[in-house]
């Protein structure tokens, strides 16, 4: 009975962190992106996503985001195994990005929401206040911003040195 699976406590923070491998509505638009940009200033949101789904959208649609694709060493990495002479693979799967996070950040708190909407008009509606067509479960989490900001994730998920989850 909810219009959308998020509830912002404000309505701007100082950052959001978007991570979601769909972002494109049917008609190839992303107006969920767009409303999701309203709560945060250019250059303060993150966008997290599949590679294929950035460049589909391109670079001026994206414009105020610093966006982030799924590192191509994980996404092929059993082919890269196959080729590498494991021969107990059967199949070789790709390993691209599924999860869904959005975080929000202010004032020393960070907001978690976690589940399975996808920052698709779809999933979450649009700035229009049209409602999502699908049914999706969010679960809202919060803490320190110290601890679990989008900017302690990006560090977690791009360290100076190893293994990237993902690349600018």
């Amino acid at each position: 009975g909810s219009a959308r699976p998020l509830r912002f406590e404000s309505k701007h923070y100082d950052e959001i962190l978007v991570v979601s491998p769909f972002l494109k509505s049917s008609g190839g638009g992303v107006a969920a992106l767009d409303w999701l940009a309203n709560f945060a200033g250019d250059n303060n949101r993150i966008l997290c996503s599949r590679a294929e789904e950035l460049n589909a959208i391109g670079a001026s649609k994206l414009a105020g985001w610093q966006c982030f694709a799924m590192n191509s060493d994980i996404v092929n990495g059993e082919e890269r195994n196959e080729i590498g002479g494991d021969t107990r693979q059967k199949e070789i799967g790709i390993q691209n990005l599924h999860a869904k996070l959005i975080v929000v950040a202010a004032n020393g708190k960070a907001i978690w929401h976690i589940g399975s909407a996808n920052a698709t008009t779809a999933a979450l509606g649009d700035g229009n206040n049209r409602e999502p067509k699908n049914t999706e479960a969010m679960l809202m989490l919060s803490g320190p911003r110290q601890k679990l900001g989008p900017q302690v994730l990006l560090q977690e998920w791009m360290p100076n040195e190893g293994i990237k989850v993902f690349r600018p």
